[in-house]
């Protein structure tokens, strides 16, 4: 059977598709624009920190001037940072396009523990977080633990494990009651015999126990508030028996 063929018949072009070239082209434009100038930082700002560095805590977050915002972003996504033993959270604010801010808190020092010539400072966990040689004012010599060893961002070494709590549950107490920073000295030689030394107000507290420590330390604010109290020693060992001053005089 014959078969009809045109002589004169063009090939069809294939014809090429724009669209994906333009998806293309506008992801490149798109990437390139990220990692421009545009976006490099200018410097970051780091507030509320004291005894650590800004170098540190630049180290710590992985952070520098001029590195590129957006870089930074996607490669730190959802990262948890190791941060140094004094610091207790680092908060990142990024103002678009070239600034960052960290906040910065610090842990706590809430006493001085002796050891070895040296005074370690402590936390609300017990935990060191430097050691110094020089205690400043405002914050109590711990007395009456016995320390093994240390380690920075590592709790207390020691044998005298309860007293060592009660110390803590004292340090926790008077911060509530905001007496931290009028307390000079906290004794625990013995866990029946707490002792608490307010140099500028002229009191000791015997405070017997740590029973009823809230109790205690709420009676010493309200004993504190009477400007005509003599100096001596508050004996608070028995709340529900008798509570008096023991003169100096």
């Amino acid at each position: 059977m014959g078969k009809i063929v045109e002589i004169n018949a063009k090939k069809k072009r294939k014809k090429i598709k724009k669209g994906p070239l333009i998806v293309l082209f506008l992801i490149a434009a798109i990437v390139a624009f990220a990692l421009s100038p545009f976006f490099q930082v200018e410097e970051v700002e780091i507030e509320g920190n004291e005894r650590v560095t800004d170098e540190i805590i630049l180290d710590d977050l992985d952070m520098h001037n001029g590195m590129n915002l957006i870089r930074y972003c996607v490669t730190h996504y959802n990262k948890e940072f190791e941060l140094d033993p004094l610091v207790l959270s680092a908060d990142v604010y990024i103002k678009w396009p070239r600034h960052v801010t960290v906040m910065v808190e610090e842990k706590k020092v809430m006493g001085y523990i002796p050891y070895m010539g040296m005074y370690l400072c402590i936390d609300t966990t017990g935990s060191v977080l430097d050691s110094i040689h020089e205690i400043a004012e405002g914050t109590p010599l711990l007395k009456g633990i016995t320390v093994k060893s240390f380690g920075l961002g590592e709790p207390v070494d020691t044998e005298d494990t309860e007293r060592f709590t009660i110390m803590l549950d004292c340090l926790k107490v008077l911060e509530k009651y905001d007496l931290l920073t009028k307390t000079d000295e906290i004794s625990v030689a013995r866990s029946d015999d707490i002792h608490l030394t307010l140099k500028e107000e002229q009191l000791d507290v015997s405070l017997g126990t740590a029973d009823d420590l809230d109790r205690k330390i709420s009676a010493v604010v309200v004993i504190l508030e009477d400007e005509g109290r003599p100096a001596g020693t508050l004996h608070l060992e028995d709340m529900d028996g008798q509570v008096y001053i023991e003169s100096d005089d």
